[in-house]
C-alpha cells in the first residue's frame, strides 16, 4: 500500500476498527469461558430431581447441570431478608426500600434446603439453581435459623436453591453479550477485509464517486502534502477538498459540495450551574449532510475561517432564517449559494476576501 495521506487514513481507521471491535471481543470470550457452566445451564433448562437424588448430593459445584426443578414436603416461609435502602442526600433519611432477597426454608423428608428468592414464595415446587451457601448468608441467615431452632449442623443441605439464578432477567446479559459480540465479529471481518482488498473500504468508495480512485487520491495526497505537517486525526481544508477524519473512517467532500458552516457553543450545566462549554463546527453540504467536528474554540474557528477563505462562496454563520431557508426551501438556498460562486467567478483578479474573521457561534445552553 502505498504512503499517501488517503492510504494512512485508511490504515488508520482500519486499525482502530480491529482494536475497538477485538478487545471486547477478547473480554466477552474469556466471560463466557469464565461462566461457560451458568450458559450451560441456563441455555439447556432446568432438570426434575427427586428427593433422594437432592438428598445424595454432597456438593452443589460437582453438578453439571445445577438448573434445577425439585419438589418439596413442605415450604417455610422467614422473616430473613437482604433489604437495600436508599437515603435521601440532604436529609439522611430512608426514601426507598427494595427487597433484594427473600429466604424460605424447603422441608424434603427429615432435612432442610435454604431457598433465596426475589418475590414471596407459596408453592413447594421450586426451579432454580443448586448454589453454595455465601457466608454472609450463612452468619446471618442460616445460622441464627438453626440456634433459634435448636437445629443441628446436619439438618440443612450444605447448598441452597436460588429461585433468581435462571429466571427471566439472567437472560439480559447473556443476550447482550451474544450482540456485542456479534457486532464485535463483523467489525473484525471487515477490517481483516478492508486489509486485504482496501478497494472495498468506505473510504475509496467515497473517493470513486468523483472518479478513478488512484488519480483522486494523488490529487488529495499532493494538496494536503502543501497544507504542512498536520496531525492525522485533523480536519483538514485544501485547495480543492474538505477532508474530516473520524475514529473509523474520513468524511471527504470537494470544496463545490460545501454550502453553510457555523460554529455551535453548547453551554453545559450541572444543577444550573455552568460547567464549562464546547465547540462544534458544523459544516453542511448540498446534498443536506452533515459533518459536525468537536474541538477546542480556537480551532473550529480557524477552520470556520479557513473555510470562508478556501470556499468563499459557502455560508458562514448562524441564524434561525437560515437555519429555516436551508432545512425547509434548500433549493433557495442553494441557489443563493451559487450566485456567490457566479459572481466570484466573474471578478477573477479581486482576490476573495473571508466573510468573518471570527464566525458567528450559536449558543445552546
Amino acid at each position: 500500500m502505498h504512503d499517501d495521506y488517503i492510504n494512512n487514513q485508511m490504515r488508520r481507521s482500519t486499525r482502530n476498527l480491529l482494536l475497538f471491535s477485538a478487545l471486547p471481543f477478547a473480554i466477552i470470550v474469556l466471560l463466557g469461558v469464565q461462566n461457560h457452566r451458568f450458559l450451560a445451564n441456563l441455555l439447556k433448562g432446568s432438570r426434575p430431581l427427586s428427593g433422594s437424588e437432592l438428598l445424595n448430593i454432597q456438593d452443589s459445584e460437582d453438578l453439571r447441570q445445577y438448573n434445577v426443578s425439585v419438589n418439596g414436603d413442605q415450604l417455610i416461609p422467614t422473616t430473613f431478608q437482604k433489604v437495600l435502602r436508599t437515603k435521601s442526600s440532604t436529609t439522611n433519611q430512608v426514601t426507598r426500600t427494595d427487597v433484594e432477597q427473600r429466604f424460605s426454608i424447603l422441608q424434603i423428608g427429615d432435612r432442610y434446603l435454604l431457598v433465596s428468592s426475589k418475590d414471596p414464595l407459596s408453592s413447594p415446587s421450586l426451579t432454580g439453581g443448586l448454589v453454595a451457601i455465601p457466608l454472609e448468608v450463612r452468619e446471618h441467615v442460616l445460622g441464627p435459623i438453626e440456634k433459634k431452632n435448636a437445629m443441628s449442623d446436619q439438618a440443612f443441605l450444605p447448598f441452597m436453591l436460588n429461585t433468581a439464578e435462571f429466571s427471566n432477567g439472567a437472560w439480559g446479559w447473556p443476550v447482550f453479550g451474544l450482540l456485542l459480540g456479534t457486532l464485535c465479529a463483523t467489525g473484525i471481518a471487515l477490517s481483516t477485509q478492508w486489509s486485504a482488498n482496501p478497494a472495498q473500504h468506505p473510504i475509496a468508495k467515497q473517493l470513486r464517486k468523483y472518479g478513478e480512485f488512484n488519480i483522486i487520491r494523488g490529487r488529495i495526497d499532493s494538496e494536503v502534502r502543501l497544507e504542512g505537517n498536520l496531525k492525522a486525526s485533523a480536519p483538514v481544508v485544501t485547495s480543492s477538498w474538505f477532508l474530516a477524519p473520524s475514529p473509523f473512517t474520513l468524511q471527504v467532500r470537494s470544496l463545490g459540495e460545501l454550502a453553510w458552516a457555523y460554529q455551535l457553543t453548547t453551554q453545559h450545566r450541572v444543577n444550573f450551574v455552568p460547567t464549562g462549554k464546547s465547540y462544534q463546527a458544523k459544516i453542511y453540504d448540498r446534498q443536506g449532510r452533515l459533518i459536525s467536528i468537536q474541538a477546542k474554540e480556537q480551532i473550529v474557528q480557524a477552520l470556520l475561517i479557513k473555510i470562508g477563505q478556501k470556499a468563499p462562496w459557502v455560508v458562514l454563520g448562524f441564524n434561525a432564517g437560515l437555519e429555516n431557508l436551508y432545512k425547509r426551501q434548500r433549493d433557495q438556498f442553494l441557489a443563493a449559494v451559487d450566485q456567490r460562486k457566479a459572481a466570484l467567478k466573474a471578478a477573477p483578479s479581486e482576490s476573495p476576501k473571508p466573510q468573518a474573521k471570527k464566525p458567528e457561534p450559536v449558543g445552546v445552553a
